[in-house]
């Protein structure tokens, strides 16, 4: 079918604009569900003139070229109107975006019905298919912080802990305190509290699958970059959400009070740039208020944190260690 559909001049031209748009919104614009709806695009155009082209010689009256243009038409309108209309969720305006485009293809398939009818209904189904999705973008979010936390199950959860922990007392010397298990006020529990020349640190172990990497996302009329998992950035600020407040919690302790603390995420078993990922999580129960959290790969994370510069002088540095290793409440799993 493709082979027959490419034998028209105007649908070459158009797979070809579609290919080079498509490389361009990946590698320059780094969006990847950007280049997937373009390609999308332009697989459901090609089919749909073929299909058009088809049925409109088996009708009597009907021109090939002006159904073909019919459902081009309707394709751009959906695409579009779906993309924008769903632009909160990553992934979800990208299933939007498909579902809509899959219809207008079934329509044209059912075009030898009636060339007429079919790519109107076509059009109305898969709007119908865009309104609904783009009401769900205000339901509650499926990945909650507390099943992000444990979604995992105890059993990977203590082993990434473990792996943390052996990765931290390898990499770094006497200068740095590692703490770990640290109970702090309301049940929380610190994994690794980390004191040394660079700072103080909550570090914590996750073993996210997917990847997580810059993706381009639309913010007050603005196309801007920041990281998201697999694409999504909603989806990674629900999972750092418990971070930043077991982060906020170690550092409302009155011990840690003179000093800023940090939060370090090692990841296991997740693809990450090959340097360290920093961002700002900010409270919003703490207007103005931010918090430093650095993502890195787990067999990275004491490195990295050795590699930080000094921000401790010897005098701090031995009253904040004095401090937490006499009045941190370590829980039964820490030492």
């Amino acid at each position: 079918m493709f082979v027959f559909a490419l034998q028209d001049g105007l649908t070459v031209v158009l797979a070809a604009t579609g290919l080079v748009v498509a490389g361009f919104v990946w590698w320059v614009r780094r969006s990847r569900t950007g280049a997937l709806a373009v390609l999308s695009l332009c697989v459901a155009c090609v089919v749909t003139s073929e299909v058009a082209r088809a049925a409109a010689e088996s009708s009597r009256g009907a021109s090939p070229l002006g159904l073909g243009v019919v459902f081009w038409l309707f394709l751009a309108v959906v695409t579009v109107t779906a993309w924008a209309a769903t632009r909160e969720r990553p992934r979800r305006r990208l299933l939007t975006v498909v579902a809509g485009q899959v219809t207008l293809v079934l329509a044209s398939l059912l075009s030898y019905l009636s060339v007429t009818v079919m790519p109107v209904a076509g059009l109305v189904v898969a709007m119908a298919i865009v309104v609904v999705a783009s009401r769900l973008r205000y339901a509650p979010h499926l990945v909650t912080p507390e099943d992000a936390a444990t979604s995992q199950g105890p059993a990977i959860l203590a082993r990434g802990t473990e792996r943390t922990r052996a990765a931290l007392t390898t990499a770094l010397d006497e200068e740095w305190l590692v703490r770990s298990g640290v109970d702090l006020p309301g049940g929380a529990t610190v994994e690794h509290l980390v004191v040394g020349p660079a700072g103080v640190f909550v570090v914590e172990s996750r073993t996210w699958p997917g990847r997580v990497g810059l993706v381009s996302v639309e913010r007050d009329g603005e196309t801007v970059e920041a990281y998201g998992l697999d694409g999504d950035v909603r989806e990674l600020a629900a999972r750092l959400e418990p971070v930043l407040r077991t982060v906020t919690a170690a550092a409302d302790l009155p011990w840690l009070a003179e000093v800023d603390v940090y939060a370090v995420v090692a990841l296991w078993g997740t693809a990450v740039p090959e340097q360290p990922v920093d961002l700002e999580l900010r409270d919003p129960r703490r207007p103005g208020r931010g918090v430093a959290v650095r993502l890195v790969s787990g067999e990275q994370v004491g490195e990295s944190m050795r590699a930080r510069p000094r921000t401790l002088n010897d005098r701090e540095l031995s009253r904040v260690r004095g401090r937490v290793e006499t009045q941190a409440p370590v829980g039964r799993s820490g030492s």
